[in-house]
């Protein structure tokens, strides 16, 4: 009982029925996590590590999950990937996706390309966190598509051709 008042401040019972005031908690959390820009499984895990440590309870374990089903279970591309699918170069897949109007090009404060996914692009577009950091602390995001992409692209790689 003592180590878990050190730790969190207070005590908390887990006897059956005991954590009905977490819903609220909870609730709160995930809300939180969307304040952040995460969605559906990604905010629930960060909600619940959020729990983990505020509560040390793991409400996952606590109602039995191990696990979350991802919403999108379709493969990411990135413009290499697209590039080799239809016999091109990433550079050239990345112009093929502007020109399509699925995603516009900016440059950044060192003149580098960047690609964003326009609104009509965000269905098939996927930014995901590489594990690499800008100078600042912010994670460096690469841009992917869903490969459902391929089926929109390929007849105008033959209309171009």
């Amino acid at each position: 009982m003592l180590p878990a008042i050190r730790k969190t401040g207070m005590f908390i019972s887990h006897r059956k029925g005991t954590f009905a005031f977490l819903q609220p908690e909870a609730e709160s959390a995930v809300k939180l996590a969307h304040v952040f820009g995460l969605k559906g499984n990604q905010a629930l895990l960060s909600a619940n590590n959020a729990m983990r440590k505020l509560y040390s309870v793991d409400c996952m374990e606590l109602i039995g999950t191990v696990h979350l089903i991802a919403d999108d279970n379709e493969i990411h591309l990135t413009p290499s990937d697209i590039g080799k699918e239809l016999g091109m170069s990433a550079k050239k897949a990345n112009h093929l996706l502007k020109s399509i109007g699925f995603q516009a090009d900016h440059r950044d404060h060192k003149n580098r390309i960047k690609w964003e996914p326009t609104e009509k692009g965000m269905p098939y577009a996927v930014s995901k966190d590489t594990g690499k950091r800008h100078s600042d602390g912010t994670p460096v995001q690469q841009l992917f598509w869903k490969r459902s992409v391929l089926d929109l692209l390929k007849p105008e790689t033959k209309s171009a051709a």
